[in-house]
């Protein structure tokens, strides 16, 4: 689309008073095909934003993931559909003798367009288990009968 535009919880568009950035809504990506004529006020009842609205309901409802923000969504392929949730600055890494800066770090999980409510579930699972280091996980994958971890190649 031409410009940014915000979504409530019922699909309607408004103008976007600040930035992205700055409003600390999650952006949805992937609308730029499937929503034509943006205009202030209008319904989008589309799919797509169905889905990034669900997985969004969702996620704010699970216990686990109450501390985590939502950062975007990717909806352009909704087989493919995934959700970058940002995590607290990363630890600082001290084996160069200095202190990293803490930076935002984003981690993709991979829904796809079937079973919000579960996928979440499982993803809170993962969260609470802290069986993983969040921050070694290049992205979780749901879109199978069990999950998928896969972890950042060792350096």
């Amino acid at each position: 689309m031409y410009k940014y535009f915000a979504l409530d919880e019922e699909g309607v568009l408004f103008n976007l008073p600040v930035q992205p950035e700055e409003s600390g809504l999650p952006v949805i990506l992937g609308l730029e095909t499937k929503i034509f004529g943006p205009k202030p006020g209008r319904n989008c009842n589309i799919r797509e934003v169905a889905l990034a609205l669900d997985t969004i309901k969702e996620i704010k409802r699970n216990k686990a993931l109450k501390g985590y923000r939502i950062k975007k969504l990717d909806v352009a392929s909704r087989a493919n559909a995934s959700v970058f949730i940002s995590l607290p600055g990363q630890p600082p890494d001290y084996s160069g003798g200095q202190a990293a800066a803490a930076q935002e770090y984003l981690l993709e999980v991979r829904l796809g367009a079937d079973n919000i409510e579960d996928k979440i579930a499982i993803l809170g699972g993962i969260f609470a288990q802290g069986k993983f280091d969040l921050y070694k996980i290049k992205y979780i994958d749901l879109r199978f009968k069990g999950p998928v971890v896969k972890n950042k190649d060792a350096k």
